[in-house]
């Protein structure tokens, strides 16, 4: 396993850029739950899984958990992938 290598800063920017891209791609991007997933939160430790494989599914995860629902959050990819892409581990993928 490739552990995460979290940068703080580079979250907070990826975030912003991948915000932007969102907004460029689609015309509403709803999310249900939240007060749910924040009570959830206060409880202890959340797994979130996504119903189908897609390279947006952790994209708005992050930008979820950066700007609207704050918490330490970390993904699982591909080795491979993560290898050929190692600053996604910059912003917890392991």
């Amino acid at each position: 396993m490739t552990p995460a290598r979290k940068s703080a800063w580079f979250r907070r920017w990826f975030a912003g850029h991948v915000a932007g891209r969102m907004r460029a791609s689609f015309e509403t991007v709803r999310v249900a739950g939240v007060a749910n997933l924040r009570e959830s939160l206060a409880a202890g430790p959340v797994v979130l899984i996504a119903n189908h494989t897609s390279w947006w599914d952790p994209m708005v995860a992050l930008v979820l958990t950066e700007r609207v629902v704050p918490c330490d959050s970390y993904a699982m990819m591909d080795a491979t992938n993560l290898a050929r892409l190692p600053f996604l581990g910059l912003i917890g993928a392991f």
